[in-house]
């Protein structure tokens, strides 16, 4: 029953998406990050978002005015870091897993150039956000609730794709929960505002259900930037952060202490970070040698028993983002990624100066909005130090979207002031009437006084 729902949801999508772009974008960041197909027994293979894009690339092509995407400071460094991985593709010791891991990041990027076309308001903007944050912390909730039921039992099984294991899952959870509690602030509605807040709390207690200590650090990364940007920020710490300290060892479960509390040590105790330095350290040696292109993306796992290494060391990932990007495909493309992250961050900045400064309430999204974007990229940074990132999703999504915000804003600027300018051009003919009424009843008592 299930699988025919989403067979059926998504042969609606294919041809929304054919004779309207922009909501077929919010069809494919339903599909890729809620994953219905996964929920349901024999189409989890089935990829409808590649499916969705192809209709709306169709769309688009039919149109023949379509900007591919709008210039900016990120989409430019987005540009600039795809075309040198592709350089490091072509120079990589195994050409077949650069050329996957090339056409995964390459499908990537391709949504979030569209994407930055498309957003070009503050309705459109909210509604992919909502179509991505929603897809994920609806996740969160269902297995929030799960491991909240069953005495906090560790999740294992990811969500699908490309969030297939716990660490990946808590990492997207943790990009989902900054968003959730902006948007719940911002809400003035009561119900709607009641779905952020139980996304929220569902997605904060899924992260601790995978045992990831990763997304636990990216949480309270993302939970830090939240504080530290509230008008009330030594009240939580003094207080608020010792009382959630205090409740969260005495009510989590033992095990996920003991697995959290490993964290200071793992590097002498733990085998699986152990495993994760050595890793490290074989990636440091490869920029060392390759430090222009890298050995070629998703060629770790195949080639690394070709630099000095434990003789034990098992087929396993870098799992440390930034070395795999400087081991895959150098250091310019290491520097373009942090060039790419920075201008993101500053696209969101500026516009909450701006909206902040203007102390407008019909601006206030804005400055929520940015807030949110940017503590979600503050997790995943902190996330990312602990895993094989590369070819993830959602933080090239996220700058994409932190592209879109002042584009947006912008936009919303100039609809305010042209109803400014018509409310005003409203009123003043409104004047014009009462003075010319006025006028008629002065004119017609000065001739009845003259007639008499």
């Amino acid at each position: 029953m299930r699988a025919a729902i989403v067979m059926l949801l998504a042969a609606v999508a294919i041809p929304v998406a054919f004779f309207s772009p922009f909501w077929g974008l919010v069809s494919y960041c339903l599909l890729s990050y809620m994953r219905p197909q996964d929920m349901a027994w024999g189409i989890g293979h089935i990829s409808f978002g590649f499916y969705v894009t192809i209709a709306l690339f169709a769309g688009l092509f039919m149109r023949m005015k379509f900007a591919f995407f709008r210039p900016s400071p990120v989409t430019l460094l987005m540009l600039g870091l795809w075309a040198w991985v592709g350089v490091s593709t072509l120079t990589a010791i195994s050409q077949p897993a650069a050329l996957e891991g090339f056409a995964h990041i390459s499908k990537i990027f391709v949504i979030c150039m569209v994407t930055t076309a498309l957003c070009v308001t503050k309705q459109r903007l909210r509604w992919v956000i909502v179509a991505i944050a929603g897809g994920l912390a609806f996740h969160g909730v269902k297995m929030g609730l799960y491991g909240l039921l069953h005495g906090g039992v560790q999740l294992l099984d990811g969500i699908g794709g490309m969030m297939s294991g716990n660490n990946e899952n808590a990492i997207a959870l943790g990009v989902a929960l900054p968003i959730c509690v902006y948007f719940g602030l911002d809400e003035e509605r009561r119900w709607p505002r009641l779905a952020w807040w139980l996304g929220a709390a569902g997605t904060a207690l899924a992260i601790l259900w995978t045992y990831s200590r990763g997304g636990f650090l990216g949480m309270m990364a993302a939970l830090a930037v939240i504080v530290w940007r509230t008008r009330y920020r030594m009240v939580t710490v003094c207080f608020l952060v010792p009382l959630a300290t205090v409740l969260f060892f005495a009510f989590a479960p033992d095990a996920y202490v003991d697995r959290v509390s490993t964290i200071g040590d793992a590097a002498q105790t733990d085998l699986s970070t152990i495993r994760r330095l050595q890793a490290w350290d074989i990636a440091a040696h490869i920029t060392a040698e390759h430090p222009l292109l890298g050995i070629g993306p998703r060629n770790f796992a195949e080639e690394f028993r070709r630099f000095p290494h434990p003789f034990d060391l098992p087929r396993m990932e870098i799992h440390n983002t930034y070395l795999e990007l400087s081991a895959s495909s150098g250091l310019p493309a290491l520097l373009l990624y942090g060039l790419l992250i920075t201008a993101a961050f500053r696209s969101c900045g500026r516009v909450v100066r701006d909206a902040t400064e203007r102390a407008d309430a019909r601006l206030r999204w804005f400055v929520g909005t940015g807030r949110a974007l940017q503590a979600a990229m503050a997790g995943f940074l902190v996330s990312s130090t602990f895993g094989s990132l590369m070819h993830f999703d959602l933080m090239y999504h996220l700058c994409a979207l932190a592209a879109c915000v002042p584009v947006a804003y912008d936009a919303e600027l100039a609809r305010l002031t042209e109803l400014e300018r018509d409310t005003q051009a409203l009123a003043g003919d409104e004047n014009a009437r009462t003075a010319v009424s006025y006028a008629s009843v002065v004119e017609g008592m000065r001739r009845s006084l003259a007639a008499t």
